[in-house]
């Protein structure tokens, strides 16, 4: 048995399904090109096919199974996959910002600020965590989302993570966490003194760093594997 049998506390049915295969994604028990069967996971956990397809069909969409023909396995992500979904937070995260500066509360501070000081601790109990890093961020990000009242914009910053949290490895490329905690608390502070062009020029500018980062890492990785010299494009 890959997941527990835990009665359903979603919205919708199919967004339990997606929530239990994710988290049997990211503790290994489901592995990139396994074959997912809507029967063996219907009966798994304890539901009907129709939720498990529906349930697919989303995951389809974010990126982390693909179909081919009556098939669905779990999808490998590509260098390719991790930079163009990279460039894409990147500006869904600043628009989050610029809504968000205006209106942001002192609840939000106040949890951005905790945010901030959980990665500062985590960096210093382990500089090369990258994946608790990497969560800690998507918070960050997500309650800058939240705090700008655009429901669709929160989630599709949820969606975009999703690949990036279950894919761990594939992101784990050295973009500068080891700055995160220093830079996300200068955002906060920027928008505490209800200073938002400040804090979007912060954000910017590590932006551009991670991103120059990233396309190293990604064009190092590549040419280890093909032999190619040929550069990544970039943003």
């Amino acid at each position: 048995m890959i997941m527990e049998k835990q009665a359903p506390e979603y919205r919708r049915l199919s967004d339990w399904v997606v929530g239990r295969i994710i988290a049997a994604l990211r503790e290994g028990l489901l592995l990139p090109g396994q074959v997912l069967v809507e029967r063996d996971l219907a009966e798994m956990l304890s539901v009907s096919r129709q939720p498990v397809r529906d349930g697919l069909r989303t995951l389809e969409h974010l990126g982390v199974v693909v179909s081919e023909g009556r098939k669905t396995y779990v999808r490998s992500w590509l260098p390719v996959d991790v930079a163009d979904t990279q460039v894409i937070m990147n500006e869904l995260t600043l628009l989050a910002l610029r809504l968000a500066a205006p209106r942001i509360s002192d609840d939000d501070i106040a949890e951005l600020r905790k945010i901030a000081e959980e990665s500062r601790v985590a960096h210093d109990q382990d500089s090369n965590d990258y994946a608790t890093q990497a969560q800690l961020d998507f918070r960050f990000h997500l309650v800058i989302a939240e705090a700008s009242n655009n429901n669709r914009l929160v989630e599709m910053i949820k969606w975009l993570c999703e690949p990036r949290l279950v894919y761990e490895e594939a992101f784990l490329i050295d973009q500068g966490y080891t700055r995160w905690s220093q830079v996300h608390s200068q955002i906060v502070e920027a928008l505490a003194a209800k200073h938002p062009e400040e804090a979007i020029e912060i954000s910017m500018a590590a932006i551009a760093e991670a991103q120059q980062r990233l396309v190293a890492a990604l064009d190092k990785a590549r040419q280890a594997t093909d032999g190619s010299s040929e550069p990544t494009d970039g943003q």
